[in-house]
């Protein structure tokens, strides 16, 4: 991402046009000689924490074995996942699988906000209009990613709590399970199991 800025007041002082790049995510500043102000390379930019460094560990194809368990038998499904870096801060999964006998695409965003200490993704995918948001911690062994959020029950369109424990095996095996209480119900119920293998 790139933005070009006119900066007229030092232009008006030096003479000359000021251009200043700025490329977000890298944090990398260009300027002339003629500011006059100083502007070190990541001035006000955050940095990447160790919490943004574990992200790494989800870079990467996989191949996932999908469980649904909204119906009255158990519905599996063999899907892939492709994992890669956006900027310092941000993983990006493409989920791909077959069903219903059509393409299903997903989009996965993950990161770690520092303003909040919380981890934080969101989903899309061809099956829905709507961007699933969820916020959670990881565990002290950095073995389990918890998170939650409230996004639409998928009947009947309300509001119901939506919950999410993702489980590093090792450094080639994870699971996911995803959790919902429904607008009403006593208790959250299963609706699904993926495990992950690195290919």
């Amino acid at each position: 991402m790139e933005c070009n800025y006119a900066a007229s007041r030092l232009a008006a002082k030096s003479g000359s046009p000021i251009g200043l790049r700025i490329h977000v995510g890298l944090a990398l500043i260009e300027r002339t000689e003629d500011i006059d102000w100083v502007m070190t390379e990541n001035a006000g930019f955050p940095q990447p924490t160790d919490e943004h460094r574990w992200l790494q560990s989800h870079l990467g194809d996989w191949k996932v074995q999908c469980k649904f368990f909204t119906g009255p038998e158990t519905m599996e499904v063999e899907g892939s996942d492709s994992v890669e870096q956006h900027g310092p801060f941000f993983v990006l999964g493409h989920f791909r699988a077959s069903m219903f006998g059509q393409e299903f695409r997903g989009l996965a965003t993950m990161g770690f906000d520092t303003a909040t200490n919380k981890f934080v993704s969101t989903w899309c995918d061809s099956f829905s209009s709507h961007i699933y948001q969820f916020a959670g911690t990881l565990s002290e062994d950095k073995k389990v990613l918890e998170m939650s959020g409230t996004n639409p029950e998928p009947h009947s369109g309300k509001p119901a709590v939506w919950r999410t424990v993702e489980t590093t095996v090792d450094e080639y095996t994870r699971t996911f399970e995803m959790f919902i209480t429904p607008p009403g119900a006593p208790e959250e119920v299963q609706i699904s199991h993926y495990t992950y293998t690195r290919v």
